[in-house]
């Protein structure tokens, strides 16, 4: 994963952005729930913005803390009254007090995130984060004026472990696994000038080793635009009834059988699970490009397709029907 990563018009209503304020007192704290909070917390009613049975929000503490990084829209959306707007330009970057993008590369901005975390939704089970099957559903808009240069690379959502499970299922793997390799991505979606929007993975087996799948999601004229929905239905076993289908405007574009997860690990008594981050992160960034504009609108998450969940996919036009019948 790190030679992935290390080589790798209407008016607006309103859109209000992040102050500093509201950046310092997000970052990794753990008292903003999503179905609650968030909305009201930038100044909307939180029935604006429905998420659906995903966990607390967290911004990623070095994400880039600019006012234009990230807005609530409430002009251009897939479904509801508000969108989330992130956008990177040239020279964004950030840093907390223990680790810091800026320095990465060979200027200030050649690396850059605006990220945030979605946990603790498997909360009431018996795991850490997310574990077991699970249905996920969200949709992304990248503005049609974006344009990738030479190795750059654009990150638009990944499920990941912690770091803290990351490192112990090294340590389990006593060697058949390296840092130079495993970053703890479990699914990550990206594009690069070179090709597609593009579906990788890594897997760390403790007994059989490291592996990799990457495949083309999307054609290179297919990406810009206009909305995506992308539905993900999986099982993250470590055993043979682990699978992952997904979808993109309802029609399958992926799909895997087997050990999903790669390795399970126990923390605090509990399975440790999975992450969704979601956002914008880059590198390999040019000094000078189009700034990078991504929506994000229709979050849900659901344990099962249940009637909460079939009737969010029917207000994007699909049902469960479509996504159980595999």
């Amino acid at each position: 994963m790190k030679k992935l990563l290390g080589i790798v018009v209407m008016g607006l209503m309103w859109i209000i952005p992040a102050s500093a304020n509201e950046w310092s007192k997000d970052q990794g704290t753990n008292d903003i729930t999503i179905n609650q909070g968030l909305s009201e917390h930038q100044g909307f009613n939180s029935k604006n913005f429905n998420t659906n049975g995903w966990g607390r929000l967290e911004f990623i503490a070095i994400s880039s803390k600019n006012d234009w990084n990230y807005n609530l829209d409430s002009s251009f959306t897939r479904d509801g009254d508000i969108s989330q707007r992130f956008e990177f330009r040239p020279g964004d970057c950030g840093k907390d007090k223990t680790y810091s993008d800026c320095v990465r590369g060979d200027w200030e901005g050649a690396y850059g995130r605006i990220e945030q975390n979605l946990g603790d939704s498997n909360r009431k089970n018996k795991c850490l984060h997310d574990c077991g099957e699970v249905f996920y559903a969200w949709s992304i808009f990248i503005d049609n004026n974006v344009k990738l240069l030479d190795d750059q690379l654009l990150q638009m959502g990944q499920f990941k472990f912690e770091n803290k499970t990351w490192g112990k299922i090294l340590k389990k793997s006593k060697g058949k696994c390296s840092t130079e390799d495993f970053a703890g991505v479990n699914l990550m979606f990206l594009w690069d000038p070179h090709g597609g929007l593009d579906v990788y993975r890594e897997i760390c087996d403790a007994k059989k080793g490291y592996s990799e799948v990457r495949e083309e999601l999307l054609k290179p004229g297919n990406i810009k635009g206009e909305w995506k929905d992308i539905l993900v239905h999986t099982n993250w076993s470590d055993k043979k009834n682990g699978f992952l289908y997904i979808y993109v405007n309802g029609k399958l574009v992926h799909e895997e059988h087997g050990n999903i997860i790669g390795t399970k690990i126990k923390r605090e008594g509990k399975e440790s699970g999975t992450i969704f981050r979601y956002g914008i992160y880059t590198n390999r960034n040019p000094k000078e490009f189009n700034p990078i504009i991504v929506h994000f609108d229709a979050l849900a998450r659901s344990n099962k397709c249940n009637k909460k969940f079939n009737k969010h996919l029917e207000g994007l036009g699909y049902s469960c029907s479509q996504f159980t019948a595999h």
